[in-house]
């Protein structure tokens, strides 16, 4: 009697299997290069805090709304591959491609290499593990590094410069004006507006961070 009812329970089963509809079956689509996506080899998916889809491809990185894609691409063809991505704030994504690490700054839709200490090359990582959004730690051949989003600086600091071509130049903090025109002695998160003096003429698309502490 019970291998006769395992039979008769193991058939019902075979049948719903086959006949049934899976109720999420309506709801898949596909999206690819016919959709704008600049690439069917997707590497790397990632969501941010104002909720853009980004995926990292063969061929640059995208962002998808919910409707559309939009594409980004480095400067250089042979340096299009995105391998991971990992949302820092509401202005910038980290991104590890074929080259080193890159910014990629989203209010303006341009890259920006990220360079180790003392070194003027790219950094490559082989991976990062983030404990919250600004900190982490990445694993390259030669050892273990800290990977830091840095902000915060004030009057009398010295603080980097970010060139787009990966040069860093020091420089320091003269004087910082709110929107109102009125001094502050600190600049103290990266989504204030806010009016510095370092007594360098800066160029378009350059990053000021806090120099690293020695």
């Amino acid at each position: 009697m019970k291998k006769y009812t395992l039979v008769i329970l193991c058939m019902c089963w075979a049948l719903w299997a086959v006949g049934a509809q899976y109720p999420w079956e309506s709801e898949l689509s596909v999206l690819n290069m016919n959709d704008g996506l600049s690439d069917n080899n997707i590497h790397f998916i990632s969501k941010d805090e104002t909720g853009f889809m980004w995926f990292g491809t063969s061929d640059g990185l995208n962002r998808y709304d919910g409707h559309m894609f939009k594409s980004f691409r480095c400067s250089e063809p042979s340096r299009q591959h995105i391998q991971k991505i990992h949302p820092l704030d509401k202005d910038f994504l980290l991104l590890q491609s074929a080259e080193g690490l890159k910014l990629f700054d989203k209010r303006n839709e341009r890259f920006v290499v990220v360079c180790a200490k003392n070194e003027k090359r790219s950094l490559h990582l082989t991976d990062w593990a983030f404990a919250s959004p600004a900190q982490g730690w990445g694993i390259r051949e030669d050892g273990l590094y800290r990977i830091e989003q840095r902000n915060k600086f004030s009057v009398g600091e010295v603080i980097e410069v970010m060139k787009p071509d990966g040069q860093n130049i020091e420089v320091t903090v003269q004087k910082i004006l709110n929107e109102e025109g009125e001094a502050m002695e600190s600049a103290p998160h990266p989504k204030q507006v806010l009016y510095i003096d370092l007594g360098h003429t800066l160029e378009q698309y350059d990053i000021l961070r806090r120099k690293e502490e020695e």
